[in-house]
């Protein structure tokens, strides 16, 4: 059975000792003796890409210990509140999002939905357990003046014998622009923007190709 958000979040915390040699308490401490302290950036972001570069911890394992760091209690909340203060009801991009899941999971119901607080990852079930893709609504200005949380902003993470080519740009994929606070991986390496339910048919090939590389990538991985 899948993990929620916090269960996830609690096992990461209960692995640390035997995976990183040292405790939760010993990495929050570590990050505010050591880590940044002030940044032009988000704090949350500078200290895990320092427990990254300077510790070599995986992302979710320098996310969840430099959420602890300002005391924001842990990097995941439940999933269920998470999406409702994500994604409006009734919107446009909630339906999208709806779309993409269901799609997904008709094709590989072990893949796991996990909602964050600026975005939703979509990640391949076990062995790989590798985060793929990336959701989150894009808000545009409507012609009222008012905000319209119209489409789906995809972020897919391709490995490189899977990368789409030139020829493949007609059907809406490009190298993500600065991620666009995409957040997730840093893996993502591609975007796409999901307007239309026809916008999502189109995009399957591209989806289950990012889940096809999290099973490849960490088959290679496990070889070496």
């Amino acid at each position: 059975m899948a993990l929620s958000p916090r269960e996830m979040q609690a096992a990461i915390v209960r692995n640390l000792p035997e995976r990183t040699g040292r405790t939760l308490e010993a990495w929050v401490r570590e990050v505010r003796a050591h880590g940044p302290s002030s940044t032009d950036r988000s704090l949350r972001a500078a200290r895990t890409a320092w427990l990254k570069q300077h510790h070599g911890l995986g992302h979710i394992q320098a996310q969840v210990i430099a959420a602890h760091a300002e005391d924001a209690g842990g990097a995941y909340e439940d999933g269920d509140a998470l999406l409702t203060t994500l994604f409006a009801p009734g919107s446009a991009s909630h339906a999208l999002f709806e779309q993409v899941v269901r799609l997904v999971r008709a094709t590989d119901g072990s893949v796991e939905v996990v909602p964050c607080r600026t975005y939703v990852g979509l990640r391949a079930g076990l062995p790989s357990a590798r985060q793929f893709a990336v959701l989150k609504p894009l808000r545009t200005r409507g012609a009222g003046g008012g905000i319209d949380d119209d489409a789906l902003l995809m972020g897919l993470a391709f490995s490189p014998e899977s990368l789409p080519t030139a020829t493949d740009a007609a059907i809406g994929t490009q190298p993500a622009k600065a991620r666009r606070g995409l957040g997730g991986s840093a893996r993502i390496t591609h975007e796409l923007l999901l307007r239309s339910s026809a916008d999502v048919y189109a995009a399957q090939e591209w989806i289950m190709r990012a889940r096809g590389s999290a099973t490849v990538t960490a088959d290679a991985r496990r070889s070496k």
